[in-house]
């Protein structure tokens, strides 16, 4: 049975999301991987006045998605389409939702669930998988299907 979740230590979600404490970690964290992007420079010049105007869109609960961009670049001897969002809101207000829903999402999770969680990954599921063969020794995990 899945348990319904709307307050943390007696407080709403939404208000821990809006707060402007996970706000501030959520603007670090969405400009973290893009130097180079001219809208991340411009964050990361004045990251207050951004933060302020993403508790303001929160608050008033007016954020809605901008579409997506695309780009065509050749790379590798190919025409690649990239799509992606807006650092800002978009991307800014995914990772304060994100800060808040994700430890309530893992605790529901099986133990082998590897994709894009910190502290998980590629190395630890081959670990893992080597460790569960190792301890098979009537090789009934190896012929199971996968």
């Amino acid at each position: 049975m899945v348990k319904r979740i709307g307050r943390i230590d007696g407080v709403k979600l939404y208000d821990i999301i809006k707060s402007r404490d996970n706000v501030i970690q959520a603007v670090k964290e969405a400009c973290r991987d893009h130097a180079r992007d001219p809208a991340v420079i411009r964050i990361r010049e004045r990251p207050d006045r951004y933060a302020d105007a993403v508790c303001d869109i929160l608050e008033k609960e007016s954020y809605y998605p901008s579409g997506f961009k695309f780009k065509t670049i050749y790379e590798r001897g190919k025409w690649r389409k990239l799509c992606y969002t807006r650092t800002f809101p978009d991307r800014i207000i995914h990772h304060a939702i994100f800060r808040v829903i994700s430890p309530i999402l893992l605790m529901g999770a099986v133990r082998d669930t590897y994709a894009a969680i910190p502290g998980k990954g590629l190395h630890l599921g081959t670990t893992n998988v080597r460790r569960d063969l190792a301890g098979d020794s009537r090789n009934q995990i190896g012929r199971a299907h996968v």
